[in-house]
């Protein structure tokens, strides 16, 4: 698993203040398509409860309320929070780290967190407080980027260097370190899909689905239920 920071650098308050700057002052965009893709691979059922940890701006939220969900929320960032307030006002949104999740054992139904495990400062600490919140029956869906990914060879191949995401902690690992990790925290992996990105042009999809190994994908989503 490669590390981008030292984590002898950082503290939760630095995280923050980086995560409040980013939300604040980058263009971020946030496709509904790709949060409703996450949630059909999910296979979500009105009615029950889903807990988006690291929401960011809310839209995943606002998609699940659209399918009949109870949704909650919950972002180190301030800022983020308050952005998602306003995109799903009737989720239950708090600030909050995802290390120390502020709900009941078994509480959830269905936790995501997506593009975001990789930049806690413990990840094996965020899985073991969406396992400790999912119900047994309940499922999470995660998703972690490949540090094998075609795009990254290529870089690496030209240029002898990494591609940089620009925050202040990245980790990149291959599909099983990722699995690994997981596992030996509370959530067993029922499923591994691989994603390259949101394109509205669905041939790019479909080219992209029917060539790239799952190896090689940007990230991987991975489908989970909790070890109890």
């Amino acid at each position: 698993m490669k590390e981008t920071r030292k984590l002898s650098e950082l503290t939760e308050e630095a995280l923050k203040k980086s995560y409040d700057e980013i939300y604040r002052t980058r263009p971020i965009a946030d496709i509904p398509e790709y949060y409703r893709w996450v949630l059909k691979k999910l296979e979500v059922e009105p009615g029950r409860k889903l807990l988006d940890v690291a929401c960011g701006l809310g839209v995943l939220l606002r998609e699940a309320k659209a399918l009949g969900l109870k949704t909650y929320g919950i972002d180190i960032s301030e800022v983020a929070v308050e952005m998602a307030r306003r995109n799903s006002p009737q989720s239950e949104i708090i600030e909050g780290s995802g290390e120390n999740l502020p709900y009941p054992d078994d509480f959830f139904d269905y936790v995501t967190n997506l593009g975001s495990l990789e930049h806690f400062l413990h990840p094996e600490k965020g899985i073991r407080e969406m396992e400790r919140v999912l119900n047994p029956n309940g499922k999470a869906a995660v998703l972690l980027p490949n540090s094998y990914w075609w795009k990254g060879i290529i870089k690496v191949w030209r240029t002898g260097d990494y591609v940089d995401q620009e925050q202040d902690l990245e980790r990149f690992a291959t599909r099983n370190e990722w699995i690994r990790l997981l596992e030996e925290n509370g959530l067993k992996v029922i499923k591994t899909i691989k994603f390259n990105g949101y394109s509205k042009a669905w041939w790019k999809r479909v080219l992209k689905e029917l060539i790239l190994p799952v190896n090689l994908s940007y990230h991987f989503l991975f489908i989970c239920r909790p070890k109890k």
